[in-house]
Parts: structure tokens; C-alpha cells; sequence
């Protein structure tokens, strides 16, 4: 119990520091991290997981505000998009994203999605966890 949580954040910077130490040379990606991890808080570097349309759209703003690049990995008819989102926004109950290259989406209410960040790539990835339905309801002539 008196375990202290562990950042992505720290994560990384433990393994970069023990390869420093063991003087193996770093990677192009470990040497970006170490010129950028100042500038991303902690806040940043949080998985998100099974959320709504609206906080997700949410949770994109706070990122991009941050600085931290999304990438939509949505799937459509082609498959994965892998494009980058370049904003969101909330309406009314409606959640949507403006993808490069894709134009608006919106983000439909039946899904959770999960906003995973990446600590080799420096960002989100958006996916859609699982699509749920609402049960008619029935009634019982008995």
C-alpha cells in the first residue's frame, strides 16, 4: 500500500536514465523526449478509457490546448484513419472532430471511446472501445 504510483512520464524517463547510466547510446525518440518532457505535465500523459462522446471531445480540446497531437485511429469502411485531429467541439449533446484530410466526424453518443497516450510517439491515439445499444422495452402479457 505504500506504493507510489508511477507516472508514464517517470516511466520513461527511468528507462532513458539507466540507459544513460549504463552508456548505451539513445534512440532519435528517447532524445526528442528529453528535449520535450518539461513541457508536458503530468495531467497529459493519462489513458483514458471507456468515455463518452463528450468527454472525450472534451479530453481532445485539453490535449490539443496542451500541445499534445491526437491522431484518430477510428475505423472506418478503409479501416483505421491514423489521420490527425485538428480540433474538437461539443454542441448541444452532439461531439465532434475535425480530421485532417477527413473533414468533420462526429462522435456518436452509442460509443465509448478510449483515448490512449503513447509514451514512444509523444501522443493520443482515439479508438472506439465498444458500440452499445439501448434495449426496447417490453412488455410482459402475462
Amino acid at each position: 500500500m505504500g506504493k507510489s504510483l508511477e507516472t508514464l512520464k517517470d516511466r520513461a524517463m527511468n528507462r532513458i536514465l539507466e540507459k544513460i547510466s549504463g552508456n548505451r547510446p539513445l534512440t532519435e525518440r528517447e532524445r526528442y523526449f528529453l528535449s520535450v518532457q518539461q513541457l508536458i505535465p503530468d495531467s497529459a500523459l493519462v489513458d483514458y478509457m471507456l468515455v463518452t462522446s463528450t468527454d472525450v471531445a472534451r479530453r481532445i480540446s485539453e490535449a490539443l490546448e496542451l500541445g499534445v497531437e491526437v491522431v484518430c485511429n477510428l475505423r472506418d469502411r478503409d479501416g483505421a484513419i491514423g489521420a490527425k485531429v485538428l480540433s474538437s467541439k461539443v454542441m448541444g449533446g452532439k461531439s465532434e472532430i475535425e480530421v485532417r484530410g477527413h473533414g468533420r466526424m462526429e462522435l456518436r453518443q452509442n460509443c465509448l471511446y478510449d483515448l490512449r497516450f503513447s509514451t514512444t510517439h509523444l501522443r493520443y491515439s482515439l479508438e472506439s472501445d465498444h458500440e452499445y445499444y439501448e434495449l426496447a422495452p417490453v412488455k410482459n402479457e402475462d
